[in-house]
């Protein structure tokens, strides 16, 4: 939740676009966040887990992939 508005800002120079980021961060969590925990209650948790954190693992390290790049792209 804070890295990647950083980063923008870093990149851009701009505050604005910084905020803009955070809210287009937030507003999946608030939306989702709801549907999330009915999946959690339905599904099975091991299940519900190890595809939460596959995702976290892939997404993650694409993240630090273009971070270590000559020119991330914004």
């Amino acid at each position: 939740m804070t890295a990647i508005p950083l980063q923008i800002a870093v990149l851009t120079g701009s505050p604005p676009a910084a905020d803009a980021v955070g809210a287009v961060e937030l507003v999946p969590t608030v939306l989702f966040g709801l549907y999330g925990g009915v999946l959690a209650d339905r599904a099975d948790r091991r299940t519900v887990a190890l595809a939460t954190e596959v995702a976290l693992t892939v997404l993650s390290t694409l993240l630090l992939a273009n971070a270590l790049i000559g020119t991330p792209a914004v």
